[in-house]
């Protein structure tokens, strides 16, 4: 009984270690570095975030490409990491990779205001973890950024999209506790990111819509 009781705390608490590793791993703030070594404080230049898009607009696709590609792997490296260092299964590793998502949006080291959504760090778990399904919902993203020439209506549908596609497609119960969990981190980013313009616009629901959908608070 006592073994079986070390056993649980301990991999509790390697679960616990994997995640504090992820956040502050994901905290990393390289779209923020690069603009720095540039003499840009990108989180003040364009859309003052600091992921990809904005790099892009701020100091170019090669910048660009680079970020995406840090980000994109954030998560992806944190549940390899669990899963070969730690020996942690993949049904609880994926906690490992939620944590990155959330230092990518709200990062330590830039006093937990990143300005991130984790598109693309929850992206790369996405594709890791969850292959087919994934996927199979891209398309349609792809298709509804070609449509309104914005990638910005096309995520929140991706996010909502991946839980019900995981239950659809009959896939192990923690996909599905991965997937809600990251369209929970997308919508708390995207309202916090726009909290400002809620309180002080006159059509609160208008807006509210707006930074869902849009991302951009029309106030």
């Amino acid at each position: 009984m006592i073994v079986v009781k070390f056993n649980i705390i301990l991999r509790a608490m390697k679960v616990f270690v994997s995640m504090v590793l992820g956040y502050l791993f994901g905290s990393i703030p390289m779209g923020y570095i690069l603009g720095k070594l540039k003499g840009v404080d990108i989180t003040k230049e364009g859309f003052r975030k600091i992921g990809a898009s904005n790099v892009y607009k701020v100091l170019g696709v090669q910048y660009a490409v680079f970020v995406f590609i840090f980000d994109f792997a954030k998560g992806i490296l944190m549940v390899l990491f669990s899963t070969k260092c730690l020996g942690i299964p993949v049904q609880t590793a994926f906690l490992s990779g939620i944590a990155a998502i959330c230092g990518h949006n709200w990062p330590i080291w830039l006093k937990f205001k990143g300005h991130g959504r984790g598109v693309a760090t929850s992206l790369g778990l996405l594709f890791y973890l969850l292959p087919g399904v994934t996927f199979k919902v891209f398309i349609i993203f792809v298709i509804i950024t070609l449509i309104f020439r914005s990638s910005a209506p096309a995520t929140p549908v991706l996010f909502l999209l991946m839980p019900i596609a995981t239950w659809l497609y009959k896939k192990p119960v923690w996909s599905l506790y991965f997937t809600l969990s990251l369209l929970l981190i997308f919508l708390a980013a995207r309202i916090i990111g726009g909290i400002e313009s809620i309180k002080k616009s006159s059509t609160k629901l208008k807006t509210f819509l707006d930074i869902i959908i849009w991302d951009k608070p029309i106030v």
